[in-house]
């Protein structure tokens, strides 16, 4: 869950594109202690999803199929 300020954490930014239906992150962002599992849901279709803060597309991202872990600082993009 949420936490303070630490070095060891990780930061998750997340964005989703402006398809319509765009797909829900949870969490929303912020920075935790711990690994964190997120969760893509709420859009129509097929969700695609990157980790490194690129917009991903038909041809690019992974498909999401399940919540994954974040361990270290990333940008999550979905659409």
């Amino acid at each position: 869950g949420p936490g303070g300020a630490s070095s060891s954490g990780a930061t998750l930014s997340f964005t989703s594109g402006n398809a319509p239906a765009a797909p829900t992150l949870s969490p929303n962002g912020g920075l935790f202690l711990a690994s964190e599992t997120v969760t893509l849901s709420g859009a129509a279709g097929t969700i695609r999803f990157t980790t490194d803060g690129a917009t991903p597309d038909c041809g690019t991202g992974s498909v999401y199929s399940a919540p994954f872990a974040v361990t270290s600082t990333v940008t999550v993009r979905a659409v």
